[in-house]
């Protein structure tokens, strides 16, 4: 094994630069995430071997056998699926960012293909969403990550708040600005589903062997999504359980306004996603809704970087593009656009876009990272949130 992460890639595909200008880089990024993570379902794959370019397998992963020693040891899904889980960890949140990346594409070009690429990936959220009630018994509602494709999820009872929240603004921005009537019928359903399930099940979940108590943990990212989940299901269907559900998460807000503990760049750039949108939702609030987008922006910033299972990736600085992006939109005034033009700058090269950097000296970081399930996976969530810093920059003008 190489003692210091570096790019690994045996194929031609990816090229090794993706450009000199944000313009050949945003090509080439777009053409990647068709060519190497869309899968046959249409589902948005969330890493490859970096090696091949191709999902992993098995036998690309012979020191972690049945997923020991890695992230989702102790995960309710099938032992063989576990040294594979990173083809798939992230999809809903793959799929859902980029349904929103090509949506804010399509509203700049107007181009029939882009539009064809949301339409595409917002099919593949239906068909697991539909394959879930048939073939889960979790039932309506329940989203999980598809470890084994989005056509065998009866044996994953595995998700996280984050893959609802991106798959949530995904569907969202497309019912706003491309669906067609029928579309926009079945996002209703969808949404009204994620919020059943979520109420039904009192925002309690399993993950990685546990059982998340979302409403007891105070990060920014559930209470930010659950407020803004009630709130979408309500304009939907005005019904008191959804009033009841948006009053329940208001009462234990502090952890936007006020927060115990920084939830980091993902959780509270999550959190100013759905911010964005209860602006939208629930104006007679705005003010509050500011204010807790300018506490989530800080605890961005602030928020530690040493994690040795994060440090100096891609994701890091793609994520805070990808989210200051919703920042700006908040808060025009402090100049975020010009940060996640920094930000997007900063990356032309295949390397740029595994999950951990290239370079990092791997006797330096945390194992469960330096495995073969995890240290050379090239993933798709790097590429999206790029894209969608990229075309939300175009819609600021």
């Amino acid at each position: 094994m190489e003692k210091v992460t570096r790019d690994v890639c045996e194929v031609e595909y990816p090229p090794k630069v993706y450009g000199r200008t944000l313009d050949e880089v945003e090509r080439t990024a777009q053409e990647v995430v068709e060519k190497v993570f869309r899968d046959k379902d249409g589902m948005i794959r969330s890493g490859v071997n970096g090696r091949t370019m191709r999902p992993l397998e098995e036998k690309d992963v012979p020191d972690r056998p049945n997923g020991l020693g890695t992230y989702v040891e102790c995960a309710s899904m099938p032992r063989h699926l576990k040294p594979l889980w990173l083809n798939y960890e992230d999809a809903g949140m793959a799929s859902g960012m980029y349904l929103c990346a090509m949506v804010n594409k399509h509203a700049v070009t107007q181009d029939p293909k882009t539009l064809a690429y949301a339409r595409r990936t917002f099919e593949a959220l239906v068909l697991l969403w539909n394959n879930c009630a048939a073939k889960n018994n979790f039932g309506r509602g329940w989203m999980p990550k598809p470890y084994a494709g989005i056509r065998d999820v009866s044996e994953v009872f595995e998700c996280s708040v984050d893959q609802y929240c991106d798959i949530t603004q995904g569907l969202h921005a497309f019912y706003r600005e491309a669906a067609t009537p029928p579309e926009r019928q079945t996002i209703k359903e969808m949404v009204l589903s994620f919020a059943d399930w979520w109420m039904e099940r009192d925002y309690t979940a399993g993950y990685m062997g546990n059982c998340c108590y979302w409403k007891r943990l105070e990060y920014a990212h559930p209470i930010g999504y659950f407020l803004y989940l009630n709130a979408l299901a309500h304009s939907f269907l005005p019904k008191r359980k959804y009033l009841d559900g948006f009053r329940l998460w208001l009462e234990i807000s502090q952890g936007l306004s006020a927060p115990k503990r920084n939830s980091g760049i993902r959780g509270s750039g999550l959190a100013l996603g759905c911010l964005e949108q209860l602006v939208e939702l629930r104006p007679e609030r705005k003010a509050f809704w500011l204010l807790c987008a300018q506490t989530c922006a800080d605890m961005m910033f602030a928020a530690p970087r040493q994690d040795p299972g994060t440090k100096g990736t891609f994701q890091e600085k793609a994520y805070l593009a990808h989210y200051l992006c919703a920042a700006h939109a908040l808060l025009p005034a402090n100049g975020y656009d010009r940060m996640v033009l920094k930000l997007i700058g900063e990356y032309k090269r295949r390397a740029d876009f595994y999950h951990l950097s290239r370079g990092l000296r791997l006797d330096r970081i945390h194992s469960y990272v330096t495995g073969d399930d995890y240290r050379n996976t090239f993933v798709s969530l790097g590429h999206i949130a790029w894209l969608n810093a990229y075309w939300r920059l175009k819609r600021f003008g």
